[in-house]
């Protein structure tokens, strides 16, 4: 056994780890679905979720702001309504 095995410890029990494994898939399809509905929301704004800020720039190197407050109100519902979801539930307390 090597100095590192000797020191270490584990971060996670096996109940823990358990419970991580169990939720972990539905977990991650939350994710993808909540983050698809996100890009979905914004994209008539064009705001494209992987954006950095040259996406938004016009050709006078100006970032559009146009659509800022708007785009936080989408924001703001969705996570509020989501919130509300039993699916959201699946992250929270299992």
């Amino acid at each position: 056994m090597g100095s590192k095995e000797k020191g270490s410890r584990k971060l996670f029990s096996e109940v823990e780890l358990q419970l991580l494994s169990r939720n972990a898939e539905e977990i991650l399809n939350f994710h993808e679905r909540f983050v698809e509905e996100l890009r979905l929301a914004l994209a008539p704004l064009n705001i494209p979720m992987n954006a950095d800020e040259s996406d938004f720039a016009n050709k006078e190197g100006l970032v559009d702001t146009s659509h800022t407050d708007e785009a936080i109100a989408i924001v703001a519902a969705k996570f509020a309504t989501e919130v509300g979801s039993p699916t959201f539930l699946v992250c929270a307390d299992r």
